[in-house]
């Protein structure tokens, strides 16, 4: 064992500990020393079990194979419980001895616990059981998975153990993303039970259950919403202990959660609040299964963005977790964790941070010997926002700051995280006018990831991401250097897009050339971004709308009426097909499409009476017209609808020079 390990379970000396294997071990300690122990490595230690038994106490299970193997050694069960006595390193021997005792009165309690946790599972087959706690307890799959085979090969046909060992079978492969397999299972067993026992037996109830469980995980909700039916119809008729009906609002809440996914936020709720109805009635009023029901109903209000609604029923399922669990609970860290969330989304910064220093140091207390888990760089994440959003800059810094150091610890070099958090500290800085900094960080991990990605350096999303970054910081500074620097992320990109962070980059550079007049390159970019979305986006989509417009008001300063009109056509269409008549963005559209007919006109009408001047005028004239740029034109969208006639008309303003 590793000296760490022996620190931990020095922390539960008094406490029980349960062997969760065959334990052969020997009445010889001489001989133990003697033929087992080996010289210490740097990281591991000798360990000695020293285990004292008492024979009279019914719940040890031992067996003696000393005939066996011709050595005086005994192997334990694998559900041998005990009890840590003590702990002492023994010098002598250079090694640590744990001893364990037996503990009849405490051990019997255990049993009856695990005894009764079997019964409401419906494992009534010690043999099934151990199985079960192989993968869902200990996260031995494989094992879990052999041993099954093992028995499969084992069990005759038509033994009754059979059909639930294809179930638990299928559990595995549903826990690992193999749906397929974990389908094929369950169907066996299903077939084997509507041969054995009547169709609306629970057992087949469960088993349709499961089925839709895993139609749900492959995205197929109308599958999945069909089996659940087909359980539900089977526990209408059939329910007669709470152990069942227990069972039918679990596929309750399954059928509701297919439902969710499918946006039908109504139908889910009424799922919902029967199986919390059926649940309340029959069980404690502080079981977790009464929370569970509770913050799934929460999640449905939070879904239809009823947030006070949520927060009552978050608060509820709370009030029973700090009854039922203790303080480092997992289970009462996501609530109170959601809860946070949910005063965050509706502004109340303090109550926000309440809740999510609460959270951080729960799972500080969790993890502690692990502080740089994921879950905590989430939890700093949270509070850099809560206090950016209190205008608490430096706070916000070290927060986020906190979170991006645990994160490239733990996630791969190109996770997206690691982009957008990157982002949070630049942008920090920024409102901060600490510019040089920002730019010396940027050029810092710039030399950090050039050395880790060596060639593929040149084609790399993060790199991309940092330089447009860094684009954005010299925007105000030295344009020139931005547009350089735009333009090498745009290399990138063109070379891996990926769509997400390509269109950030796209609609940063845009902003950019707008600023700075360069219509042309924010032509380009206007043009890449549509073309882009339409290929992820439906031919309808709302982004799709708004590309359109926005390249329509680029033509329209580029003084490119006729273009400018055909794109705000496309657009409006696709958005007053989404949004209808009465819509903000609609309306605007449509100002702007009337103005623009009237610049049009205006153009062709001065055109007429230009032609008809040059007729009657002398025949040895000619003329040389020169156009003149519309020097009011404005860089920024949304200034068009302020323009008056008279801005209209300088667009089409000439010098006249006679030769």
């Amino acid at each position: 064992m590793s000296i760490e390990e022996i620190k931990k379970l020095k922390k539960y000396i008094g406490y029980l500990i349960s062997i969760n294997n065959f334990l052969l071990t020997s009445y010889n300690k001489n001989l133990l020393l003697k033929n087992y122990f080996q010289e210490n490595f740097s990281i591991y230690v000798n360990v000695l079990f020293e285990i004292h038994i008492d024979l009279r106490i019914e719940t040890i299970s031992l067996t003696n194979i000393s005939s066996l193997c011709h050595e005086n050694e005994i192997l334990l069960n694998i559900n041998s419980i005990f009890k840590i006595d003590s702990i002492e390193y023994d010098s002598i021997n250079n090694l640590w001895n744990i001893k364990l005792i037996t503990n009849d009165d405490e051990t019997k309690h255990v049993h009856e616990y695990l005894k009764w946790t079997q019964k409401e599972m419906d494992y009534d087959s010690s043999m099934i059981y151990f199985g079960y706690l192989l993968w869902n307890e200990l996260g031995q799959m494989n094992q879990a998975k052999n041993y099954f085979h093992i028995l499969l090969k084992l069990l005759t046909n038509n033994n009754r153990d059979i059909a639930k060992i294809y179930i638990e079978l299928g559990n595995i492969n549903n826990e690992i993303e193999e749906y397929k397999l974990a389908l094929e299972n369950y169907e066996y067993a299903l077939d084997i039970y509507q041969k054995q026992i009547p169709k609306d037996n629970i057992h087949i109830a469960l088993v349709l259950n499961h089925i839709g469980i895993v139609y749900k995980h492959m995205g197929k909700f109308d599958r999945a919403i069909e089996y659940y039916q087909q359980s539900l119809d089977i526990y209408e008729t059939t329910c007669s202990h709470n152990i069942d009906h227990i069972h039918r609002t679990n596929t309750m809440v399954n059928m509701a959660l297919a439902y969710r996914d499918k946006k039908d936020f109504h139908t889910a709720l009424t799922y919902l609040m029967q199986a919390y109805n059926i649940r309340h009635d029959i069980l404690p009023n502080d079981d977790p299964l009464l929370a569970n029901s509770l913050i799934n109903i929460g999640n449905i209000y939070c879904d239809k963005h009823d947030l006070n609604q949520a927060l009552d029923y978050y608060q509820q399922a709370l009030s029973i977790q700090e009854i039922v669990y203790p303080d480092d609970h997992l289970n009462k860290v996501h609530t109170l964790q959601t809860i946070g969330h949910i005063y965050f989304d509706k502004q109340n910064w303090q109550n926000a941070l309440d809740y999510l220093n609460r959270t951080l140091k729960m799972y500080q207390c969790l993890l502690s010997t692990n502080i740089n888990h994921y879950d905590i760089a989430m939890c700093y994440g949270d509070l850099g926002n809560v206090y950016e959003k209190m205008n608490n800059l430096d706070l916000a810094y070290n927060y986020y700051d906190q979170q991006f150091q645990i994160e490239e610890q733990y996630l791969l070099f190109n996770h997206p995280n690691l982009i957008i958090h990157f982002d949070h500290i630049i942008n920090i800085l920024k409102k901060n006018n600490n510019i040089e900094k920002a730019i010396e960080l940027c050029q810092k991990k710039l030399s950090i990831l050039k050395n880790i990605f060596g060639i593929e350096y040149e084609y790399n999303l993060r790199i991309a991401r940092i330089l447009v970054l860094i684009a954005t910081l010299y925007e105000d500074k030295n344009p020139l250097e931005s547009h350089q620097y735009y333009q090498q992320a745009l290399d990138i990109f063109e070379h891996n897009k990926n769509e997400d962070t390509f269109q950030i980059c796209l609609s940063t550079m845009i902003n950019f050339y707008w600023k700075c007049r360069m219509f042309d390159r924010a032509l380009i970019c206007q043009m890449k971004l549509l073309n882009l979305r339409r290929s992820i986006l439906s031919s309808n989509h709302h982004d799709i709308g708004y590309s359109l417009r926005d390249l329509a008001r680029l033509y329209r300063v580029m003084n490119k009426s006729n273009e400018a009109l055909q794109y705000f056509e496309q657009s409006l269409h696709i958005l007053q097909s989404k949004y209808g008549s009465e819509h903000m963005d609609v309306k605007n559209i449509q100002k702007e499409i009337i103005d623009l007919k009237d610049i049009i006109k205006s153009i062709s009408s001065n055109a007429d009476e230009d032609y008809n001047n040059r007729r009657n005028s002398n025949a040895h004239k000619s003329f040389f017209i020169m156009p003149q740029n519309d020097s009011n034109s404005q860089s920024s969208t949304s200034s068009w609808n302020t323009k008056n006639k008279s801005s209209r008309s300088n667009s089409t303003s000439a010098i006249c020079i006679i030769i």
